[in-house]
């Protein structure tokens, strides 16, 4: 697995190893969480955005996709045309939120949850693949690259 710019796998990082690195962009923030997930053998979506005035994303949630339940009034239709699909979400915890700080106008992750209550997707081997994975990504933080220039991966 993958080893992160503290010198840990990502299956060992924690918030204290996580929270209040900065990102030059919101991208680079979501490719590394993405990246992450990946190693760790889950999948990623975003959960909420908030926008500042001008339309600048400020604040972005991305979770775990088995964050949360599906809304009861899905499951309960009365009038369905076809079966509803099985159930996947089962109100996973893990989360990373990030934020847009306007002094040093980077985006900071203020919040990373890295607990899970399902099985997480590993290969037989324990690897993750190069389609996985965009190839472009090695699975490591630059070594060098300074807290707030975290953009190179």
């Amino acid at each position: 697995m993958g080893k992160s710019r503290v010198g840990k796998s990502f299956a060992e990082l924690t918030a204290d190893d996580v929270e209040g690195r900065e990102f030059t962009t919101l991208d680079d923030a979501e490719n590394w969480y993405r990246m992450y997930a990946t190693a760790l053998g889950f999948i990623a979506r975003l959960q909420r955005v908030t926008r500042g005035i001008g339309g600048r994303i400020t604040r972005r949630r991305l979770v775990c996709n088995k964050e949360g339940k599906r809304e009861a009034k899905w499951l309960q239709k009365e009038d369905r045309v076809r079966n509803a699909k099985q159930e996947t979400r089962c109100n996973c915890l893990a989360a990373c939120c990030i934020h847009f700080n306007k002094n040093s106008q980077t985006y900071i992750i203020t919040e990373f949850k890295t607990e899970h209550n399902h099985d997480l997707a590993m290969h037989s081997n324990g690897s993750v693949t190069n389609a996985d994975m965009d190839t472009s990504v090695q699975g490591t933080l630059v070594q060098s690259a300074p807290l707030g220039q975290m953009t190179t991966w």
